[in-house]
């Protein structure tokens, strides 16, 4: 097994898009765990127990190699939207997030199990909707899938119809805060930092 190899604990088209800009070098590893959908505390302790968790497993099965695991929510105050079960679910997230101001939680954990190394961070962005009226929820979620999306809606799709501003990293809202994941592996050695 190469010490080298990097594996990502995650079957997300998006999180797989954004290492693959960075230009890293990795395979894909599913993790078989159960993860929490919610939290006493605080969504932040969700994600980040999910995405230790999920890199736990993934680490166990291949100790030499650097496991990159990540979970997401998104949070109104502390009620967690997690990706809907249903197109009504999907229908009354968007509704209650209509016209306010949520946060987008991103948890993140790095191990690599034969050099002892374990790093976790909480990565949070802001995302204000617009005033969305039920035709407008229903053409949307006609454009996208909105079952496989936490809080049922994609910043990068169709953004304008829902989406009024955003504070904060864009990558973190899709799923994988690129800015920390690429400092972190550029320190790491995994990735050589690009001339400007």
């Amino acid at each position: 097994m190469d010490v080298d190899e990097i594996i990502l604990a995650s079957g997300s088209p998006r999180r797989s898009m954004l290492l693959r800009d960075l230009g890293l070098s990795f395979r894909i590893e599913l993790p078989d765990v159960t993860e929490l959908e919610d939290h006493d505390e605080s969504p932040e302790l969700m994600v980040l127990h999910n995405a230790i968790l999920k890199a736990d497993c993934v680490a166990k099965k291949f100790p030499n190699a650097l496991i990159i695991a990540a979970d997401t929510t998104v949070a109104l105050g502390n009620k967690v939207f997690n990706k809907p079960k249903s197109m009504a679910e999907a229908f009354a997230m968007l509704k209650e997030l209509s016209g306010k101001t949520h946060t987008v939680y991103t948890g993140v954990c790095l191990v690599n199990e034969s050099t002892g190394l374990r790093i976790k961070h909480c990565e949070k962005s802001q995302v204000t909707f617009l005033d969305l009226r039920d035709r407008l929820i229903q053409q949307y979620h006609s454009l996208l899938d909105p079952l496989d999306r936490a809080g049922s809606y994609s910043i990068e799709d169709h953004r304008d119809m829902i989406i009024k501003s955003h504070v904060g990293s864009l990558s973190n809202i899709i799923g994988l805060p690129i800015e920390f994941l690429s400092e972190t592996l550029h320190n790491l050695g995994y990735l050589k930092r690009a001339d400007k």
